[in-house]
């Protein structure tokens, strides 16, 4: 089986980002493109500014990639992560026949299933399902929500902006949680952060199952401007500060950056401080939903370089930290970066064919046309040419005739030379015979 063509989207508050990968047999990706720009006044804080320009952006890239790789793409996958999803819960019911799909009928019921005035549900995944009897069958689904507005923009994207690529959308979450985390996490309760510039969003696993997902717009941009504020540097050396390794293990003495001398322990804690907001947040809807025993925080998205963080969360939530690491991932050294998790694992994540390698027509060439003077010119030269020929052909012809003529003679010169040989080697008709005669 050959390799196919996988496309994929990310709409991230730091960047637009599409990568188009081969994906083999072993589920292995080997990059083709990858094309990223800013995704600035597009997109802010989880919130879609505008779908229209965002998808015209997309697209430009998607176009991009086409016309430097000879692609034709027809679909392209991408993921949602908007500042108000969330997910609880839920049991639904259906009455059964022999005839039904139960587990797509409770499946229909669950996305019908009320969350309030100003939100609707965005997706569900099942948990348990059981029958009752012959006639009745339900299940608790995992109800992931989000306002109506922000629903809404993303079916704006899926069946108009974007329609000419047949887009298919995901919870952003769940498809790195299904890429990133091995069966025996999921099994044991591992929580999935991807901590993005605007955003954070999480999963949980436990006992093998999905049992929270949620995104909170509060992410690493939020830190940056808190260096910003608290010690007066500007952005390039507040990101340096955040996720820089030789700031984050200078703890005993003071930071010099360019003119600004800063404590290492108060840079420490403004960062904490707001690692605290968003994360004492994430453990709160944890605890809410009873699913306290948290093992291992799996960590992606660029805020997962920042300074302090796995230090911070094994002190205050006794979790083992891993940080997923994302070089040996693709040969493409620009895409392998943490802020790409999630363009990586819906490459991985897509089972469809997205597009294929264009054939390169030939194209005929149309001789130039002649003009008069030069089909003159042209006649003048074959006529030439002909006779040319015929004159060579003749001359052929009489030299063969001659040496025919010539080899003839000299087959018969060379045959009475023979023979007049031979007579005079038998003495026939010498002289001395016919005087032997005389005398007798």
């Amino acid at each position: 089986m050959e390799s196919k063509i996988v496309v994929a989207a990310d709409f991230g508050n730091g960047k637009i980002a599409v990568a188009a990968a081969l994906k083999d047999e072993q589920n292995q990706i080997e990059m083709i493109d990858f094309k990223s720009k800013s995704s600035e006044n597009l997109i802010s804080d989880g919130k879609i500014v505008d779908e229209n320009a965002l998808a015209s952006e997309v697209i430009a890239m998607i176009q991009q990639i086409e016309t430097d790789n000879n692609l034709q793409i027809d679909k392209v996958h991408f993921a949602a992560a908007p500042h108000t999803l969330r997910s609880e819960i839920r049991k639904v019911s259906i009455e059964t026949s022999d005839s039904a799909d139960i587990n797509e009928a409770l499946i229909d019921q669950a996305e019908e299933v009320e969350i309030s005035d100003s939100r609707c549900v965005f997706d569900v995944v099942p948990l348990e399902i059981t029958t009752i009897g012959s006639s009745k069958a339900e299940g608790n689904f995992l109800i992931i929500s989000t306002q109506n507005a922000v629903q809404q923009q993303f079916m704006d994207l899926k069946n108009s902006a974007l329609s000419a690529y047949r887009p298919k959308c995901f919870v952003a979450p769940l498809v790195e949680a299904e890429q990133f985390l091995s069966s025996e996490q999921k099994k044991n309760g591992t929580l999935l952060v991807d901590m993005g510039l605007g955003c954070t969003s999480f999963a949980v696993y436990k006992g093998g199952l999905l049992r929270l997902c949620a995104v909170m717009p509060l992410g690493s941009k939020h830190v940056t401007n808190d260096i910003i504020k608290t010690f007066g540097v500007g952005r390039g050396n507040a990101e340096a500060l955040k996720t820089d390794e030789k700031f984050g293990l200078a703890t005993s003495s003071n930071i010099k950056i360019g003119e600004i001398s800063i404590k290492a322990e108060e840079l420490k804690k403004v960062i904490s401080s707001r690692l605290d907001e968003i994360f004492n947040f994430i453990f709160d809807e944890i605890k809410n939903q009873k699913l306290e025993t948290i093992r291992e925080i799996v960590l992606v998205g660029g805020g997962a370089k920042m300074n302090f963080l796995p230090e911070h969360l094994r002190k205050n939530y006794g979790a083992d930290i891993k940080i997923v690491d994302f070089q040996t991932f693709t040969n493409n050294q620009n895409f392998n970066k943490l802020e790409n998790a999630l363009l990586f694992a819906l490459l991985k994540d897509c089972d469809e064919i997205c597009g294929r390698v264009k054939k390169v027509e030939e194209e005929l060439i149309e001789p130039p046309k002649e003009t008069e003077k030069e089909r003159k010119e042209r006649e003048r030269r074959e006529e030439k040419e002909r006779i040319k020929r015929e004159k060579e052909a003749e001359k052929a012809r009489k030299k063969l005739e001659e040496k025919k003529k010539s080899n003839f003679l000299q087959r018969t010169f060379d045959f009475l030379e023979e023979k007049i040989g031979n007579v005079k080697e038998e003495g026939i008709f010498t002289t001395e015979t016919r005087l032997d005669d005389e005398e007798n």
